[in-house]
């Protein structure tokens, strides 16, 4: 359950852990100067086995942190009103998730998210996760836009019962996000290239090769 996320202002710390004192997991913020714990909320986690948290964002005006999770593997966002210590979620159950990335646009009005939408247990013989882009207001959490990514793998491919290891393959691709630009950048874990998601524009630009660069020895 351990995620944690540095303010943009380098003041705080939020981290989600369990404890004695916090059954499931809670979200738990520090004063970085003197390691000061100032805030703790509960969040509807309650099994470890089965629930855990993705990512942790602040928003560029350290007010608010956006909270990705799953409850029994199906993906939630949440947004956390620091003052007011108070909780809001968003929830999508069409598919168990993992969520890849996250973050706030610079004016702190939407929230950028990549996420890994996997096929439910048993109803496929080989896994072929799919990469999707969500574009989410910060305040109303309502989803604004979404697109596939079907040229980017990233993930477990292979039989679904992992009966056949030497078929199967894992891809992990990088990915950066640009909050001024309202852009996230992929590069391709599985050929040399790059796509990157215009979420200003509402547009997933077309995949790019990028040249290896090695450095010449002296």
């Amino acid at each position: 359950q351990f995620n944690f996320a540095f303010s943009p202002d380098g003041t705080r710390l939020a981290l989600t852990s369990a404890s004695a004192d916090c059954p499931g997991a809670c979200l738990r913020i520090f004063r970085l100067a003197n390691f000061e714990q100032i805030a703790s909320i509960q969040l509807p986690i309650t099994r470890l086995d089965t629930d855990w948290v993705h990512q942790l964002a602040f928003d560029p005006q350290n007010e608010r942190i956006a909270i990705a999770y799953s409850i029994r593997g199906r993906g939630r966002i949440a947004v956390v009103d620091l003052s007011k210590g108070s909780l809001r979620e968003f929830q999508e159950v069409e598919s168990p998730v993992y969520m890849r990335l996250m973050a706030f646009t610079e004016d702190g009005n939407q929230i950028m998210l990549i996420r890994q939408v996997l096929p439910e247990i048993g109803t496929a013989a080989d896994h072929k996760p799919e990469l999707e882009a969500l574009l989410i207001d910060a305040q109303t959490l309502e989803l604004k836009w979404r697109q596939g990514l079907e040229n980017v793998r990233d993930g477990f491919y292979g039989p679904g019962d992992h009966s056949k290891p030497e078929e199967s393959f894992y891809y992990h691709a990088g990915m950066a996000s640009d909050p001024a630009a309202r852009r996230v950048y992929i590069a391709h874990a599985d050929a040399d290239r790059l796509t990157t998601i215009d979420f200003k524009e509402h547009a997933s630009g077309p995949s790019i090769f990028v040249k290896n660069r090695r450095r010449s020895s002296d």
